[in-house]
């Protein structure tokens, strides 16, 4: 065997073994890539499984979010209507607000009125107090001077009679008397026809005035007293514009003024203030 020869059988031998060698290096990361495609297939199947069921919980959490966003977007409707009624009555509270702070500023302005009110009226009071404390004083004397004038009045009274029964007797007699003085001026007439001279009588003559009448009482007071020659008993002969009114006759003479009762009173005639009053004979 030549050289030749053996050099090729030493290369057939080197790669014999580097074929074989090769050959258990491939069968040997085949088997590795064997398990690693098995691992791979397997951790794939596990995968794919994780993600259907990542997937169903996706769409269970996707329908529990639908229906939670659902929810929620009712809940935030309800909260906007919720917050919408809660503006307009926060509104409506504010302007109640503002009614209750003017009602509330108005009663108190009322109060301090109130207040100057009651000061007023607690000093009208007072004042009232001491009005009923004089007014009771005065009643007091008023009631005191009443019982002198009751007292006064029934004295009154009791002379009224007195004199209204005198007043009746003295018409009587006074009224004899007018008709005794009209008989006598009809006789001293007829005495005149006849040529008898017949001597006037002196008395004296005064002329005035009625300035008050008491009609109740049948009295009038005329403006000349003794000043002017009056006497009790002193005839006034009573007239007004349209003429006889009566006669008065004086009984209580003052130095200016004279009071008298009035008797013989003409039909329809009245004695009045500024009727004139004279003791001339007609």
């Amino acid at each position: 065997m030549n050289a030749l020869t053996k050099v090729l059988v030493v290369l057939v031998l080197l790669l014999s073994v580097f074929f074989a060698a090769s050959q258990v290096w491939l069968y040997g990361k085949r088997e590795r890539f064997g398990r690693l495609y098995l691992d791979e297939v397997r951790a794939r199947t596990d995968l794919e499984q994780k993600l259907s069921k990542a997937q169903a919980d996706l769409a269970d959490v996707r329908r529990a979010a639908d229906e939670t966003k659902d929810k929620l977007d009712a809940d935030l409707l309800a909260a906007r209507t919720d917050l919408e009624n809660e503006r307009a009555r926060a509104a409506s509270l504010d302007g109640q607000v503002r009614q209750l702070t003017a009602g509330v500023q108005s009663l108190s302005d009322g109060a301090q009125k109130l207040e100057v009110a009651l000061a007023n009226r607690d000093q009208a009071i007072q004042e009232l107090n001491a009005t009923v404390v004089d007014r009771d004083q005065a009643i007091r004397q008023n009631m005191d001077k009443i019982g002198e004038l009751q007292k006064a009045v029934a004295d009154r009274d009791g002379t009224i009679g007195t004199l209204q029964h005198e007043l009746t007797e003295t018409k009587k007699v006074h009224k004899a008397v007018a008709e005794s003085e009209a008989r006598l001026q009809a006789i001293i007439a007829e005495l005149v026809e006849r040529g008898v001279q017949v001597p006037p009588v002196p008395l004296p003559v005064i002329d005035g005035r009625v300035v008050s009448v008491d009609v109740e009482h049948g009295v009038a007071v005329v403006d000349k007293g003794a000043g002017a020659g009056v006497k009790p008993n002193t005839q006034f002969t009573i007239y007004d514009d349209d003429g006889y009114v009566s006669k008065l006759v004086i009984n209580d003479v003052q130095p200016d003024v004279s009071l008298g009762r009035i008797i013989v009173l003409a039909d329809d005639k009245q004695v009045k203030r500024g009727d004139r009053a004279t003791t001339r004979i007609p």
